[in-house]
């Protein structure tokens, strides 16, 4: 039996394969997390299945606000629909816009999945296709600021055909520009596309070559394209549609190189033409091509169409001691970890109270009202966005008569699904079931307590919850022996690395302000850097080398939030160690992000918490690549006299920064004259190695240096000190 598209994506859940994996249900408790998911496919909806071109622009809000009311669970934007004029620079006005629609994607559980563009790179002008990569260079830097992990690229066309209407009736096929010939086209479109995924890869976006008229209207012409880069920021996009004849045999030449797919509708007859498709057969290919996962395979995606993204409603609490606004940016935060954690908010609620609710948090008319809410639009899981005491999670959820979350549970959620090391999964455990401990009793109240008797604990009897309560006190144990050996390698690890007198400067700051793209950007390394909360959670130390020849080794530690839970934060002391023993720190500020005062008032009581407030600190302000001159820098400046404005992604600033920590970490070095006879020249060889050389002559009968080196060289260097320069 054939399926229409509707059918086949219902029961696919088709769309993105970027977002293919990692959508896994919010967890209420460790145990939870065992249960083995299978990774889901996504369902997104296009803007432009609301607007054709020839009509009157359909806002990218409105069609948002659609999606979310359908059901889906992403959109793909069309750039064309958007208020960004093409042809102009990206302004400060154009990123607040594009942070705006990011935040009203995600508070509608419905984040964009692709910007689809255009563009055209099969033209001999050099100037023009200069154009064109620069237009893909500014709709990489959109996809950027919205998150998007995929855009949608096309080849071009000869135009030679100027009508697109007689571009149709010709099958999408034109003749060639003359003088010219089809392999000229391919040249022109690969070296253009070349130029374009250094860019990609800064953004962390990947291009996706669409099957469109011009040189990629055939899987030969894609193909010869995307392979002829084998880039992993390059790959193929489907659009089911476009190929006329023959199509199941073309795409499944495409499929192993799909990153993402547009499945077209004929609902009442094309525009142009009518495709009769067969989704099955198309679902079948793509599953066969290994596009859902290596894990799952099309049956089990078909046999599990009722599961579903989990519906999410948000509480906030406005406090006497706090602003409406900060309650705002709180909840658009806390929209932003829920859509990360795998759920789909669906609406929230909020309540001005003096003091919360010692039964309950909020009031008992609200939590009726939000109870009401619920169950009219079928929420799973309520989330509230600050610690709630096991009394009051039990209590909400006999009200709500749902999953109920906190800000704490969902962070741990997160860090569970990002922790991949053995010692990161062992903190998160350690965080989860303290923080379940004393919430055992909504799972077992129900239970009766077991008879007594010989050889059985507890007295007249052990319940069901003491006895879980003794499995997980006994694993709590576990673990914290467990890391406490983790702790003690670490310590060894530091004795090692302070036998090479190397000094140790930890990347601290708020989540998603860019501290991997920084260690990146310094130390030339491939630690993971992607636009989502708390990417990194796992420390990586690399090696620096300064300009004054000085080696520092540089740590990336996970990122802070506000409201970061006590726990979490006991749980990471084995990791958050690299930033007690730090001899500096690098606190990374994202100086582009409205809220930048109160993230940086974040970390820093963090490192109060952790006793790492008094640490000698370099400020770095990164992002400065969006501010387009508004002012927000020398404010700082005049705060952070010593601070530092970066950009990580383009490079700005960084030589700048480089010279700060040698400026900072200088009193460790000796500053001295020396005379060395020019036949020892290992020794001459062996101070340019580890020494900063300041200045250096050749006359007479010694080389004369001054140079700053490390005092465990000094020994080395005794015999030929001429001067110490430090005292004169």
């Amino acid at each position: 039996m054939k399926l229409n598209r509707r059918r086949f994506l219902t029961s696919t859940g088709l769309a993105s394969a970027t977002l293919a994996t990692g959508a896994l249900p919010l967890a209420t408790h460790a145990a939870a997390k065992a249960a083995s998911q299978k990774p889901r496919i996504k369902l997104a909806i296009a803007t432009y299945s609301y607007w054709h071109f020839r009509t009157e622009r359909v806002p990218i809000e409105t069609v948002i606000d659609k999606a979310a009311a359908i059901g889906v669970e992403g959109v793909d934007i069309l750039h064309r629909q958007m208020d960004i004029p093409e042809k102009e620079p990206l302004t400060s006005a154009h990123r607040g816009s594009l942070h705006k629609l990011k935040r009203h994607a995600f508070r509608n559980g419905v984040p964009p999945v692709c910007l689809s563009i255009h563009q055209n790179f099969v033209n001999p002008d050099p100037a023009y296709l200069q154009q064109q990569i620069e237009h893909t260079h500014k709709c990489l830097e959109i996809a950027y600021e919205l998150g998007v992990p995929c855009i949608r690229l096309n080849s071009g066309r000869w135009n030679t055909i100027k009508d697109f209407d007689d571009l149709m009736k010709a099958r999408g096929i034109e003749p060639v520009l003359p003088g010219y010939t089809e392999d000229d086209g391919f040249k022109w479109c690969i070296e253009s596309i070349e130029k374009c995924l250094p860019r990609a890869e800064q953004c962390g976006v990947v291009l996706a070559l669409e099957n469109h008229w011009g040189l990629s209207r055939t899987p030969e012409g894609l193909l010869r394209i995307v392979n002829a880069m084998q880039s992993p920021w390059l790959g193929a996009l489907m659009d089911t549609g476009n190929f006329m004849e023959d199509p199941y045999d073309k795409l499944a030449q495409i499929a192993p190189k799909t990153v993402f797919v547009q499945a077209k509708t004929y609902y009442g007859g094309g525009e142009w033409y009518t495709l009769d498709l067969d989704y099955q057969r198309i679902a079948g290919l793509l599953a066969d091509a290994g596009y859902f996962s290596e894990t799952t395979d099309l049956k089990a995606l078909i046999e599990n169409r009722d599961t579903r993204t989990e519906r999410v409603f948000l509480v906030g609490v406005e406090l006497k001691s706090r602003t409406g606004s900060n309650l705002r940016d709180s909840l658009d935060e806390l929209a932003e970890l829920a859509t990360s954690a795998g759920g789909k908010v669906i609406g929230e609620g909020t309540q001005k109270l003096e003091a919360p609710h010692p039964a309950s948090y909020i009031g008992k008319g609200k939590a009726n009202e939000f109870t009401d809410y619920c169950r009219q639009n079928d929420i799973d899981t309520v989330i509230f966005d600050d610690e709630l005491s096991p009394a009051q999670s039990r209590n909400l959820e006999k009200v709500f008569n749902c999953k109920v979350l906190d800000r704490t549970a969902l962070i741990l959620d997160i860090f569970s699904q990002r922790a991949r090391t053995r010692e990161g999964k062992l903190q998160i455990e350690l965080a989860q079931l303290q923080h379940l401990l004393p919430r055992l009793t909504r799972f077992w109240g129900h239970l009766s307590r077991q008879s007594g008797g010989i050889g059985m604990r507890g007295g007249e009897g052990e319940s069901q919850l003491e006895a879980d309560r003794r499995k997980v006190q006994e694993r709590i144990d576990k673990i914290s022996g467990d890391l406490d050996t983790v702790r003690r390698h670490r310590s060894i690890q530091r004795s090692a690395r302070k036998r090479n007198h190397w000094p140790l400067a930890s990347i601290v700051g708020y989540t998603n302000a860019g501290k991997s793209t920084l260690l990146n950007a310094l130390t030339g390394s491939q630690v993971l850097a992607k636009d989502i909360l708390f990417a990194t959670l796992d420390p990586t130390t690399r090696r620096l080398r300064l300009p004054t020849n000085q080696n520092v080794l540089l740590t990336d530690t996970v990122g802070f939030i506000r409201k970061l839970p006590h726990g979490v934060v006991e749980a990471f002391k084995a990791t958050l160690e690299e930033v007690v023993q730090a001899d500096l720190l690098l606190h990374v500020v994202d100086i582009s992000h409205p809220q930048a005062e109160e993230q940086v008032a974040a970390v820093n009581a963090v490192l109060a918490e952790l006793g790492a407030g008094e640490k000698p600190t370099i400020m770095v302000f990164n992002k400065m690549d969006r501010l387009n001159g508004n002012g927000a820098w020398s404010r700082w400046q005049e705060r952070y006299p010593h601070g530092v404005a970066a950009s990580a992604t383009t490079g700005a600033g960084i030589p700048a920064l480089l010279a700060e920590l040698g400026s900072q970490l200088r009193p460790a070095r000796e500053f001295l004259e020396l005379r060395v006879p020019h036949e020892r020249a290992a020794v001459i060889a062996r101070l340019h190695a580890v020494g900063q050389v300041i200045e250096s002559s050749y006359r007479g009968a010694k080389a004369r240096f001054k140079v700053r080196i490390p005092p465990q060289h000094h020994a080395e260097f005794a015999p030929f000190i001429a001067k110490d320069l430090q005292t004169g």
